[in-house]
């Protein structure tokens, strides 16, 4: 079975960066440790440093996205929106059709440091 992708684009006010950065931060950390999580990316538009794009990777769109959505760590990005919210979101549910199975050699080569 393919990978289920989620993939968020997220604007926030310059003034509610940095609490973004550390509650994404949580949620992606505690992520990446779920045991049906594959993979959480954050990643920052270079021409807009308030617009986010969360690229979450799931092993299907049941059991694993119901965990993630139950655990703690995605608590902290919804006490986010709660206290802050967004200028605006996107949400793109994907189905992974050619995906890479493994950790990337950049990744590889940094757990052996």
């Amino acid at each position: 079975m393919a990978p289920y992708v989620i993939l968020v684009t997220v604007e926030v006010k310059p003034e509610h960066t940095a609490a973004l950065l550390e509650a994404i931060g949580t949620n992606a950390r505690g992520t990446r440790a779920e045991a049906e999580g594959v993979r959480f990316d954050v990643l920052r538009d270079r021409a807009n440093p308030n617009t986010f794009v969360f690229y979450e990777v799931y092993e299907n769109d049941g059991s694993a996205v119901a965990a993630h959505r139950a655990s703690a760590h995605y608590q902290a990005w919804v006490q986010f929106k709660k206290k802050y919210g967004v200028v605006r979101q996107e949400v793109c549910k994907l189905d992974a059709v050619d995906w890479t199975s493994v950790p990337s050699p950049i990744i590889l080569h940094r757990s052996k440091l």
